[in-house]
């Protein structure tokens, strides 16, 4: 041993040992029983940052974690009943010289019975990073399962032999309800009961994958239940080969149904706007595009796939003469940020003039700055054409009633004069020779006269009719008492002389004409008292009732009443029930009351039964 040759390989030899030992990763220490420190490598630096002499000072157990304190007695348990024995693999947590806790994992042998060591034998690594990264691996793992199984999507993936890699829950039920069994990984998913025309349906997109291809295909399925599905195919590479598809499919029946009615929503939409000549459209300040939908477009007479226009174009199709009045109403909305409604015509590229009756509407974002405008265009262009037909209708026919007018007076004078003549002529000839005649040709004269005297009447209430709607002024506050009273006084003999009972309760005062209602009144009580019963006195009873936008009034009487199939044809003029000789009248007494009704924007009607009276109802706009 005094052999320097032999001294000097011995130093190099430990000194060799000693640098492994001190840039090992891991640390060797033989411990007591008791867990103190005899002999620790100075590695212990690069597992827990203790320097050789400060570890020699610590009992292992103070530095085990507490959680895994308890586990760790029970293994030091195990190895001090065991000698010679390597155990390994034990892992806990101690503490680090800067306070951290670092997974520690140990192979421990008890050598106490070899007098040369007579201790136990801990090798221990730091394995911190081992142990985060595999718990980072299973919380990727539960995560991953718990994501791909918490939807209702269905996700797989197969080999080139379309045997299941593996696959979320949803697509598992989807395989069991096929097969009526649960389907391993590894097992073909096409030997799970599916129809042979769905495995060939389906094979053939696994195989354009297996090309190389990425797609997605929206199809209808009938089984096992009607639906629809939206299903992604993937490649899963591995290096420069395909080893399989990664598939991910989505029931979308809902949204496919939901796409389908908004499909018909907007063919509706769009029929109905033709039908209505109702188009929209809607304008991006940002952009400066205006939409307009397929009607704006047809309005505009433009192709539907014109629909994207500037604001500059439309102001190229406003009529030069409406041209100021809508730029003025732009501009002063643009001022206020307010609604525009235009009426207006537009000039089209082929020169036909169409009118538009517009209304729009800003856009705000959430702070309220106007991002945009939308609106209706609205082609009023039959309706302006009619309602210009019509006031030259209004035109031509108040110019008719005009000379109607003028023709219904001249012709009363001339028809009255002649009557007169024929009237006082033959008066005359009963007066001066009514002695010389027999008793035919008194009763002769008597015809004459008398019809002379009814075709008279029949003037005056032609002429009475036709004034009917000639009321000038304004509604006064017309007390419906004082009305009746005056219609009363004017009748009192036919009262008097039928001995007749006219009762009404207090009647209100109404905002309206006093000569037509008179006349309306005198109408119906005048006929209540001429159509009364024979042998029975009239009753004749006054009433009425306030509605919403209107006054109700009724006449009843206990007279002869009206068969039903002639409620109508009573207020037709020269309609009569009765003959001349049995009723005197000319048969426009009650048409003549109707007129004023509707003038009065009211209407008339009756209730009666034949034999025991009638009640005549009319309304009176308030």
């Amino acid at each position: 041993m005094d052999d320097p040759g032999i001294i000097e390989e011995l130093k190099r030899a430990e000194y060799r040992f000693r640098t492994i030992v001190e840039h090992c990763s891991e640390a060797i220490a033989v411990l007591s029983p008791e867990g103190e420190v005899l002999y620790i490598t100075p590695s212990i630096r690069n597992v827990l940052g203790y320097a050789e002499e400060e570890a020699m000072k610590l009992n292992v157990f103070s530095l085990v974690h507490p959680d895994e304190l308890e586990e760790a007695s029970k293994v030091w348990e195990d190895v001090l009943a065991t000698s010679g024995v390597l155990m390994s693999g034990h892992t806990a947590r101690m503490k680090h010289k800067d306070g951290t806790w670092r997974w520690v994992e140990a192979s421990v042998k008890n050598m106490i019975h070899d007098p040369a060591i007579n201790g136990i034998i801990n090798n221990f690594k730091d394995v911190t990073e081992k142990v985060h990264a595999r718990k980072q691996k299973a919380f990727d793992q539960n995560n991953l399962e718990a994501l791909i199984n918490s939807t209702t999507d269905m996700m797989w993936s197969v080999d080139r032999d379309f045997n299941l890699i593996t696959a979320n829950k949803p697509f598992l039920d989807m395989l069991r309800n096929f097969s009526g069994k649960e389907v391993d990984s590894g097992a073909n998913i096409f030997s799970s009961g599916i129809p042979q025309e769905l495995v060939n349906h389906y094979k053939k997109y696994y195989e354009r994958t297996m090309s190389g291809e990425i797609f997605t295909v929206i199809e209808h399925l009938d089984y096992p239940s009607p639906m629809w599905l939206q299903i992604s195919y993937h490649p899963i590479w591995v290096g420069n080969d395909i080893i399989g598809t990664a598939c991910h499919s989505r029931i979308i029946t809902e949204l496919k149904e939901a796409e389908q009615i908004r499909i018909r929503n907007e063919e509706r939409l769009k029929e109905s706007q033709a039908i209505a000549k109702l188009g929209h459209w809607e304008l991006n300040f940002e952009t400066g595009i205006s939409i307009w939908s397929d009607e704006t477009c047809r309005i505009y007479g433009l192709p539907v796939e014109d629909n994207r226009q500037s604001f500059e174009v439309w102001v190229t199709f406003i009529h030069p003469d409406d041209l100021e009045y809508v730029m003025s109403e732009i501009e002063k909305s643009q001022k206020t940020l307010s609604d525009v409604e235009l009426d207006h015509r537009i000039l089209l590229r082929d020169g036909t003039v169409k009118h538009i009756s517009s209304k729009s509407k800003y856009e705000f974002d959430e702070k309220g700055n106007p991002i945009g405008i939308y609106g209706v265009a609205y082609d009023v262009t039959v309706r302006k054409q009619a309602e210009e037909q019509l006031k030259q209708k209004a035109k031509e026919l108040e110019l008719s009633n005009a000379e109607l007018e003028q023709f219904a007076y001249a012709a009363s004078h001339d028809l009255q004069e002649p009557l007169r003549m024929v009237t006082s002529f033959l008066t005359q000839l009963e007066n001066k020779y009514g002695d010389g005649l027999d008793d035919r040709g008194k009763r002769y004269i008597h015809f004459a006269v008398d019809g002379a005297k009814r075709m008279r009447q029949i003037i005056l209430d032609i002429l009475e009719y036709s004034r009917v709607g000639k009321t000038v002024g304004e509604p006064v506050a017309l007390d419906i008492n004082e009305l009746v009273e005056e219609v009363k006084m004017l009748l009192t003999t036919q009262i008097s002389g039928k001995k007749a009972h006219i009762q009404y309760p207090k009647l209100p005062i109404i905002n309206s004409y006093k000569t037509p209602l008179f006349q309306v009144f005198q109408n119906l009580i005048g006929n209540a008292l001429k159509y009364s019963a024979e042998g029975i006195e009239p009753q004749i009873k006054i009433d009425f009732k306030e509605l919403k936008n209107h006054w109700q009034f009724s006449v009843t009487d206990n007279g002869i009443g009206i068969h039903e199939e002639y409620f109508d044809k009573i207020f037709n003029i020269f309609q009569r029930l009765h003959t001349q000789e049995v009723y005197s009248g000319t048969g426009i007494g009650l048409a003549t009351t109707k007129k004023i009704i509707e003038r009065l924007k009211g209407q008339i009607w009756v209730e009666s039964i034949e034999g025991e009276g009638s009640t005549f109802y009319f309304t009176v706009g308030k």
